[in-house]
């Protein structure tokens, strides 16, 4: 399922359904599907629906059970998030930003970031990277790649990047920050 910033938020698995809590509420859907493999789909309109609803008291006990683990699912989520330190949207605080921001306030932790073509993730410790890796990338090919993103959403979080917590930067700060904006100024 895709949200309204083209991000996924949720990966469905065979026999999930979707779309419930619009027939629900007669509100519009707030996100879109798209299947990652050829599906078969079972369509069933408003008023079919409400009908199934009244005639089956299972199925009202199923939707309710659905529904009650995905408010608990969106709250843990919301939880975490808010526990994490830093959170918000790249279209709010571009990556450069954001990256100098953790630079410049020696940050120790992972920022995770949520983007177009997957996520990322970005060590830090004392506000140097020490890792970084988006898609198939590595450490500065990854960073370069994420400056150039601008939309999709991000969260730090405090402590140690284990499996990297040893490793040296993959250079110099500032040197990375200003190779990342030639760049992306060359490209343009």
């Amino acid at each position: 399922m895709l949200g309204n910033d083209r991000l996924r938020i949720a990966l469905l698995k065979p026999g999930e359904v979707f779309g419930e809590m619009s027939l629900l509420s007669g509100d519009p859907t707030g996100a879109d599907v798209r299947a990652v493999k050829p599906s078969g789909i079972l369509y069933i309109s408003a008023r079919d629906f409400r009908q199934m609803l009244n005639k089956y008291a299972a199925l009202q006990m199923y939707f309710t059970r659905l529904l009650t683990r995905r408010l608990t699912n969106i709250n843990l989520a919301r939880a975490e998030e808010f526990s994490s330190g830093m959170i918000g949207r790249l279209s709010e605080m571009p990556p450069s930003e954001l990256f100098q921001t953790l630079n410049s306030n020696l940050k120790t932790g992972v920022l995770v970031l949520e983007l177009r073509e997957g996520t990322a993730r970005v060590c830090f410790r004392d506000g140097e990277i020490i890792h970084a890796r988006y898609r198939k990338l590595t450490d500065r090919d990854a960073f370069f790649q994420i400056l150039r993103e601008n939309r999709g959403r991000f969260k730090f979080m405090h402590g140690q990047c284990e499996t990297h917590r040893d490793q040296e930067p993959i250079g110099d700060f500032m040197w990375l920050l200003m190779e990342g904006v030639n760049r992306i100024d060359e490209a343009e």
